[in-house]
């Protein structure tokens, strides 16, 4: 199995219940909240997000991508029926 490129998942405990005139303050508490309404906690949590992104695209640059020409066929007599490969030749052979 390959190597998870995130090794711990990112918690999505962001607040979504803000109501009109609500104050922001830097850890929450400051105006009775809690520390995850606080904008120090979302923008680490938005740091915490772009780093993962830049992990999983380093964890893309050895990934060969593309179409890879096979050497050899696959055999007429290994090309099982009702399979996506099976049905696919179908489709094209026809």
């Amino acid at each position: 199995m390959a190597t998870k490129p995130i090794p711990t998942p990112l918690l999505a405990d962001l607040p979504e219940n803000w109501v009109v005139d609500q104050i922001v303050a830097p850890t929450g508490e400051e105006v009775g909240l809690s520390q995850q309404h606080g904008y120090n906690y979302l923008m680490e949590k938005v740091n915490e997000a772009i780093q993962a992104i830049n992990d999983l695209n380093e964890g893309f640059e050895d990934i060969p991508g593309g179409f890879i020409e096979m050497e050899t066929s696959l055999p007429v007599g290994d090309r099982v029926e009702n399979t996506l490969y099976g049905l696919i030749l179908v489709d094209f052979s026809s």
